[in-house]
């Protein structure tokens, strides 16, 4: 089932989207030479060759400041067609207002009527014309991907002797049936039973939603559920047992976290995914500089083998 809007909402809507074909630009791509060339750590790092599977196909562009994204276009044949900075600000307005409306955030992420708006006005751009208004086409383009998740997020450093549930959160750990009804050889079965017996998970499932935004509602759910476990959990009481468990996307120091997803529509169906944890933090040489600078005395007192009294303070 797609998201329901009212016809005075669709028709703003759709008539925003329309004004901002207007203000598309198409021009050549000019060869940027000013792109800073990796120095210090990362520049020692190898780098990673793609040209083994690059494609002769459109890619995406954006510009950022200070991790913002600023700007759209897309590239292709020396050619690059978007949104410069002012009239991104306008699409990016279009795509806040329409995640406001409760009926599509709990469905879509704002990646997918990011993504999918764009796609849109660079459709209707090209071709002078509109096969669909833009909420028929996301309406579509919703129908048909939302479906049925459980989504498990691993959680560290926490053992349990029984399943138990806070609200719609389930607690649980991974059982020796959870991968029999997948089509794995049995070898693939004995390697996953081996890794993931018995680690611990908090679950929670979400019903007609693309897998993005799912995982994004499954994840706000479990935070909550985590921190009424932890509230009534022996830390609070006895606060010399320290609380170190948590889900991991939170235990922002690991190098990488791991959830799983099963689709409910599916039961062959199963993903385990992983993404990076910590995000590394860059010192450029002017912050290093201003650092070792304004830190001098501190780097005199802890060079110190012999501190007098207030220097040890």
């Amino acid at each position: 089932m797609s998201f329901t809007l009212n016809t005075k909402a669709e028709e703003a809507f759709n008539k925003s989207a329309y004004e901002l074909i207007a203000l598309i630009e198409e021009s050549d791509i000019v060869d940027d030479h000013s792109i800073r060339e990796l120095t210090g750590s990362l520049g020692e790092k190898p780098a990673d060759d793609w040209s083994d599977i690059s494609v002769d196909a459109p890619m995406t562009s954006q510009r950022t400041t200070n991790g913002i994204k600023i700007d759209i276009f897309e590239l292709y044949k020396e050619k690059q067609i978007g949104l410069k900075e002012e009239n991104y600000f306008k699409f990016k307005k279009l795509i806040n207002n329409l995640y406001k409306i409760k009926t599509i955030s709990d469905k879509v992420s704002t990646k997918f009527l990011h993504d999918n708006t764009f796609n849109w006005l660079l459709k209707t751009y090209k071709a002078k014309k509109a096969d669909s208004d833009l909420i028929t086409s996301l309406k579509e383009e919703a129908m048909s991907i939302t479906k049925n998740y459980k989504f498990y997020f691993k959680i560290l450093n926490l053992e349990i002797e029984k399943k138990f549930k806070i609200g719609n959160v389930e607690f649980e750990f991974i059982e020796s049936d959870f991968f029999d009804t997948l089509e794995t050889e049995s070898s693939t079965s004995n390697e996953l039973k081996e890794k993931y017996l018995g680690q611990v998970y908090c679950s929670f499932i979400a019903k007609d939603v693309e897998k993005s935004r799912g995982i994004e509602i499954a994840l706000e759910e479990c935070y909550k559920a985590m921190n009424v476990l932890k509230l009534f959990a022996r830390t609070v009481f006895f606060p010399e047992h320290r609380t170190c468990y948590d889900i991991d996307t939170r235990v922002t120091v690991s190098e990488e976290n791991e959830f799983i997803v099963r689709n409910l529509d599916e039961s062959k169906h199963l993903n385990i995914n992983k993404a990076a944890g910590a995000t590394p933090f860059t010192l450029e040489s002017t912050a290093i500089d201003a650092i070792l600078v304004s830190s001098k005395r501190l780097e005199d007192l802890i060079s110190n083998s012999e501190p007098n009294e207030l220097q040890q303070m």
